[in-house]
């Protein structure tokens, strides 16, 4: 079967569109719980039922380790697997989830357990939700309101404090009183905020030899 990669898509966060020949921040500055990263193409559209394979490159690598990173953090536990996503695709206007249950942003390293540099993810779309009248011209559609089909959503689901920004202030304080009192703990990382350095995209149609 096939691999057939998109090389033409639209990128788009809450604050707007994204340029993927430059780092950017997928998730926004501060994510948190909503916030999401939106694919737009319209190749997928009218194939029948297929896997769409996405694949999220880092700029600068991930810590190793979330639960070191976020030591100090007053009343939350990250992990590896602390960041949950849920993936959808639009059509006819509404968006359909496509995951049963939410997956890791972030990938392991299945000896060490380290977070990787990158995260792939496996969609299966059956071809209902990839059916369209037309093929939009052969044109990418903008997203705006009026979109109807050609765009796939990442949504952060969990956790419900995102990556902390909301957290740190207060841990920090907390950790700057204690040391005023004669103590040496280490202060609190600011929050992690992902960066990327490309995405790619493409999809396999198993009826394909």
């Amino acid at each position: 079967m096939p691999f057939n990669t998109i090389l033409s898509f639209r990128l788009y966060n809450q604050y707007g569109s994204l340029d993927n020949s430059k780092p950017f921040q997928p998730f926004g500055v501060q994510p948190d719980k909503g916030s999401y990263l939106i694919i737009g193409s319209n190749e997928w559209l009218n194939k029948g039922t297929i896997d769409i394979v996405l694949k999220i490159f880092w700029q600068a690598e991930p810590p190793k380790n979330f639960t070191d990173y976020y030591e100090g953090y007053s009343n939350a536990l990250f992990t590896n697997h602390s960041f949950q996503l849920n993936f959808s695709i639009l059509h006819n206007g509404n968006w359909y989830l496509l995951n049963t249950e939410p997956v890791s942003l972030f990938a392991e390293d299945e000896n060490s357990g380290d977070v990787l540099p990158s995260s792939a993810f496996y969609l299966s779309v059956d071809k209902e939700l990839l059916l369209s009248d037309s093929l939009l011209n052969n044109m990418i559609p903008l997203f705006n309101q009026n979109t109807k089909e050609g765009y796939i959503k990442a949504e952060l689901v969990s956790p419900e404090y995102g990556f902390g920004a909301s957290l740190y202030g207060n841990s920090l304080s907390l950790i700057v009183l204690e040391n005023t009192k004669g103590n040496n703990l280490k202060l609190p990382n600011s929050p992690y905020t992902p960066l990327a350095s490309r995405v790619e995209i493409g999809f396999i149609n198993p009826t394909e030899s």
